[in-house]
């Protein structure tokens, strides 16, 4: 994408060099405007990806348990939502010239737009929408059910069975299956398999470390850790650590061989 601006940048100093007649006559030509809505197009493709990047990575921001502006997550909605009526009204006028999309464009973008800025407005008089989001009240009953869980798994590591779930712990554990959502939540975990995908990969990490690791694959320390998916171990490994397991691993031989 970055290649195709140069293009862009290098032609139109190579446009501005010539002479102002010859500059005239290609800006009224139909090439002038096929080569504009191509590059127009070409921009908002790359602000909504740009946003959808951003989307991702606020979403991982959530799963990691670390803050953000909540502004932020919504002002990237209402970007990636306005570059996508903006596309479309692209394509629609190069298909058919004359739509009721493009005939109003001015208006709907001044409508969204005027809409957008009430919004924030309206949204900056309460705490939470400037203000990182807080952390949710630790209700007593969940916590104890919590720290229950937490007690259960470091001494029996259910995450070990593939086939865990949260009825069977609730019923081992004597504890409400709704009490025990709600515990997890608080901690600011996604949903149960978030959770248990986290004690997962701190236990592959753990394996990682000792000798008889060299002994077995990545997937097979893995698969000893509870990931019953390779899929799934490698899409969390990367949305957690920010790498793969292999560069991982690589990394640490290196800091053990520096020590």
């Amino acid at each position: 994408m970055l290649s195709i601006w140069g293009v862009d940048f290098i032609y139109k100093i190579y446009w501005l060099l010539q002479p102002f007649q010859e500059q005239q006559l290609y800006l009224n030509s139909p090439d002038f405007s096929l080569y504009t809505q191509i590059f127009k197009i070409a921009g908002y493709v790359m602000a909504i990806t740009i946003c959808l990047i951003s989307w991702q990575q606020l979403n991982n921001y959530t799963q990691r348990n670390m803050r953000y502006p909540v502004w932020v997550k919504q002002l990237v909605k209402i970007l990636l939502c306005l570059h996508i009526i903006w596309i479309m009204n692209d394509i629609l006028k190069a298909v058919y010239p004359s739509n009721v999309l493009s005939a109003n464009m001015s208006i709907i973008s001044a409508t969204y737009i005027l809409m957008t800025l009430c919004w924030i407005g309206l949204s900056t008089l309460k705490n939470t929408f400037v203000i990182e989001r807080k952390t949710e009240v630790i209700h007593p009953k969940t916590m104890e059910a919590y720290k229950a869980l937490e007690m259960f798994m470091e001494r029996h590591k259910a995450y070990k069975k593939n086939d865990l779930t949260l009825k069977w712990l609730s019923q081992e554990l004597g504890i409400r299956y709704k009490t025990l959502t709600q515990a997890i939540r608080e901690q600011e975990y996604k949903n149960f398999y978030t959770y248990i995908n986290h004690l997962r990969l701190q236990e592959f990490k753990r394996l990682l470390t000792l000798e008889e690791s060299k002994k077995l694959s990545l997937e097979g320390l893995a698969k000893q850790a509870g990931f019953g998916s390779k899929t799934t171990f490698y899409a969390f490994f990367k949305q957690e650590e920010g790498t793969t397991p292999k560069k991982y691993q690589r990394q640490m031989l290196l800091q053990k061989r520096a020590a």
